[in-house]
């Protein structure tokens, strides 16, 4: 398969550049390198994906690279590291969520984040093709930014060439759901890569390049985490400056039902699974006290310790996991999971709450408070 470049990017060095080409991760080791007045400074894999740095004695315009045998002439953009120099960065995936749940409506996801974990800015890269979908989510952003009061950036990115491995679902099929029961009895959608898992895993390692090496601290999450307040009051980002970096870890919670299918809700969730307390893995970092050996990824960055967790909930409808023709999450309800007041709920600003809907009596106790945090969660 041919070699792809999904992006190159240059920043001052001397009075050069340096410049990283990412490559798609179907590309064959050894496929890039550098070519006429360019050399190699580093050659890095990252996520079974080539990141390739090297120096130019240009200050500007096109730099030859070999890529597959031949001689290619890419002209790197500058990059933009300081639109986000000093904050406090949520970096997200947007793949089908609607811009209602990023920045509007009960809750929203921004402004949840915002004053709990002093939040200063977003970056969201964008799944969709590049067309009617991606541009109707950037249009309603840009409407819906001045409603961020405090947040002095929100930047939205995109590719032109898709992000998922070749062959695989949409990431909202239920098959892509660990806890999704009835698997075998599935009917396999069509491929699409545009909306599948990320499958290019060294975009994370892209990002400081990029855009966030001047970032005073950065958490890695989806439009459908919300992040626990913790009980100290102290936020995300102060805590992952006492190591550099911090383990955010968390788990899947469902609705019973939705007040509107066409679009749930946070305060929608409150079914956990009591026998899987956790699962999924985020992260914190802070760019400045991250070694150059320890690359970023969509699951870890750095070394976290045990000590260091922060928990968080992921909420399945609002990710558009949903089987054709039904409520958001409903067929997603496992018999091994019971009804708690949504914890999103319990720890929403009262402006976001909405009165919690149960569905049936749980088939076994909680073990905390009505309105607490799951106390399953580390």
């Amino acid at each position: 398969m041919a070699a792809i470049c999904l992006d190159t990017v240059a920043t001052p060095a001397g009075s050069g550049r340096e410049v990283t080409a990412m490559l798609a991760g179907t590309a064959l080791p050894g496929a890039v390198g550098p070519a006429g007045e360019t050399t190699a400074t580093t050659l890095r894999t990252v996520a079974g994906a080539t990141l390739l740095t090297l120096t130019c004695g240009s200050d500007e315009g096109p730099v030859p690279l070999t890529l597959d045998g031949g001689a290619v002439m890419p002209d790197p953009r500058p990059a933009r590291t300081h639109l986000f120099a000093g904050l406090n960065v949520l970096v997200a995936l947007r793949n089908g969520e609607t811009a209602d749940g990023a920045a509007d409506g009960p809750p929203d996801w921004l402004a949840f984040h915002r004053r709990p974990q002093k939040l200063q800015a977003a970056l969201i890269v964008e799944r969709a093709p590049p067309g009617p979908e991606a541009d109707r989510f950037a249009e309603a952003l840009a409407v819906l930014r001045p409603r961020l009061d405090g947040l002095p950036r929100v930047l939205l990115v995109g590719f032109d060439h898709p992000l998922g491995p070749p062959g695989a679902a949409p990431e909202s099929h239920p098959l892509n759901v660990p806890e999704a029961p009835g698997k075998a009895r599935m009917t396999p959608p069509a491929p699409d890569r545009w909306r599948a898992p990320l499958g290019e895993g060294h975009l994370y390692e892209w990002l400081p390049h990029a855009w966030l090496s001047g970032a005073h601290a950065v958490a890695a999450l989806d439009l459908c985490d919300l992040l626990c307040p913790a009980p100290s009051g102290t936020t995300v980002f102060e805590t992952a400056r006492a190591s550099g970096a911090l383990a955010l870890l968390g788990r899947h919670v469902f609705p019973w039902k939705s007040r509107d299918p066409a679009r749930p809700g946070f305060a929608d969730h409150g079914c956990l699974q009591f026998d899987r307390p956790r699962g999924l893995r985020r992260w914190c970092v802070v760019p400045a006290q991250m070694p150059d050996n320890r690359p970023w990824r969509a699951h870890r960055a750095g070394e976290a310790t045990a000590e260091a967790v922060f928990s968080f909930a992921s909420v399945c409808a609002i990710a558009a996991i949903r089987p054709a023709g039904s409520c958001p999450g409903q067929a997603l309800r496992p018999r091994s999971r019971w009804p708690i007041r949504s914890p999103a709920n319990s720890a929403m600003p009262p402006q976001f709450r909405a009165p919690p809907r149960h569905g049936p009596p749980p088939t076994k106790a909680p073990t905390q408070a009505p309105g607490a945090w799951p106390s399953s969660l580390p």
